[in-house]
């Protein structure tokens, strides 16, 4: 039972890391710099972090002195992962970039855990371990063949409206061209054709 909240504060957490990228991706739209947009997006965690400290706890600053060296890297590791989502998810789409993520962060864990690294206690790689992460990477698979199965392909000599405008939007809104797509561009043609004949 004292695993149960950590878990549901965890998961939480992880909802928040799923939204986390396409806002970011949005940052970085509007502003066209991926850099500014993860800049922005720490800057207002900062914010938010000092408020909770100054609010909740006033630990001395000084007590970080006696941290390890590799500790203080903490965050440039964060400022990457950020700035590589939000320049990733508009391109492979939040599922696939976000189980990629984890499926690195799965074999790293991983990694960590056996040898003991960073501090942590020693947790032996187990078999099923292993074939939760193979499962995870599977899947990363799959998910990212599944969207590419919905990107719509053009027929020679066939009505194109569809495809051409599903073409043009990010990867994560794309449709395939479906009859009734083809029916609305038929239909907007036809409605152009009559205005201009008035």
């Amino acid at each position: 039972m004292a695993a149960v909240f950590p878990l549901i504060l965890v998961l939480i957490a992880g909802l928040g890391l799923a939204i986390q990228p396409p806002t970011n991706a949005a940052l970085a739209k509007a502003s066209g710099s991926v850099v500014l947009a993860a800049l922005t997006s720490f800057l207002i965690g900062t914010i938010v972090l000092a408020v909770a400290w100054a609010a909740m706890d006033r630990t001395s600053p000084t007590a970080l002195k006696g941290a390890p060296g590799w500790a203080w890297l903490g965050g440039f590791y964060g400022a990457g992962f950020v700035a590589v989502l939000a320049y990733a998810a508009p391109r492979l789409g939040i599922s696939v970039a976000l189980t990629a993520a984890i499926a690195s962060q799965l074999v790293a864990a991983l990694i960590v855990d056996h040898f003991g690294l960073f501090g942590v206690r020693v947790e032996p790689v187990t078999i099923g371990k292993v074939v939760g992460v193979a499962l995870v990477i599977a899947g990363a698979v799959v998910v990212k063949r599944g969207e590419a199965r919905l990107v719509p392909r053009r027929r020679p000599g066939a009505s194109c409206f569809a495809a051409d405008w599903s073409a043009k939007m990010p990867p994560t809104h794309r449709y395939p061209a479906s009859s009734t797509w083809q029916k609305l561009g038929s239909g907007l043609r036809r409605g152009t054709a009559l205005m201009k004949r008035k």
